[in-house]
């Protein structure tokens, strides 16, 4: 699990991640394929660069200028930001329901 200690802006991810608790993903376009981000695992390297990823989507507060800035990810990169987001999602959904463990 990616930890988001690290982030200056930590509110912006977790609206983010709220969002996506809800089944909404606001910053993903129709470019990524969901069932591939929710299947494959990520590597350390991965990892390292969802980090990077997100701590310059962090940056802004703006949910417009974290658009526009994902919009301008290599599709590589795309794809490990989606891949994090969704694994603090499913994180952040089975905190709230450990039933579902």
């Amino acid at each position: 699990m990616i930890e988001l200690g690290f982030l200056k802006r930590y509110d912006s991810i977790k609206k983010l991640i709220d969002f996506g608790a809800s089944g909404y993903y606001p910053l993903f376009d129709q470019d990524i394929d969901h069932q591939e981000a929710a299947v494959t695992k990520m590597t350390k390297a991965d990892r390292l660069k969802a980090k990077s990823l997100l701590k310059k989507i962090s940056g802004h507060n703006n949910l417009q200028k974290q658009k526009v800035l994902f919009s301008s990810f290599q599709d590589v990169e795309k794809l490990i930001v989606a891949k994090a987001l969704m694994e603090m999602v499913e994180g952040k959904l089975l905190d709230a329901n450990p039933h579902l463990q």
